[in-house]
């Protein structure tokens, strides 16, 4: 197995074994990283205590890096309806993803290997709030 799969797969575990049902999308940004790289900015209340009666949140930004693809499909009425619940959220890589990738045409300048360390990550809010699909290189959990 590669470096690259490595660090990849402990990308995606990290992002996987997250509290993300019942937490709250607040809102999000797409911050300017450099001429060429955005990262996006996601605000959240956390979960930190599901027990029942005694439900507790704490505010966090979850900052997906190095971001090539954004993909929205958001009801901006069904988030205010369901207070921004997330429903679910994952991160996946490998073979398969590369393929969807470049099965995309771009005639963009983008050197030989674009889609090189690519994750797709995935939030899914309650319905009918949408779901945000962000195809990024990492993320970091900010407290």
């Amino acid at each position: 197995m590669s470096h690259e799969s490595d660090l990849s797969q402990e990308i995606c575990a990290r992002f996987n074994q997250m509290h993300w049902h019942d937490s709250k999308l607040v809102g999000f940004q797409l911050m300017p990283k450099s001429d060429e790289r955005y990262d996006v900015h996601v605000d959240l209340q956390l979960l930190t205590n599901a027990q029942p009666g005694q439900y507790s949140w704490k505010a966090a930004r979850l900052e997906f890096q190095d971001c090539r693809i954004m993909e929205l499909g958001v009801d901006l009425l069904g988030i205010r309806f369901t207070g921004g619940d997330i429903a679910t959220a994952f991160c996946e890589g490998g073979a398969a993803l590369k393929e969807e990738l470049e099965s995309r045409f771009f005639d963009l300048p983008q050197g030989n290997d674009p889609y090189e360390g690519i994750l797709h990550f995935q939030m899914r809010l309650i319905p009918p709030g949408g779901e945000i699909n962000v195809f990024a290189r990492n993320f970091v959990m900010i407290d």
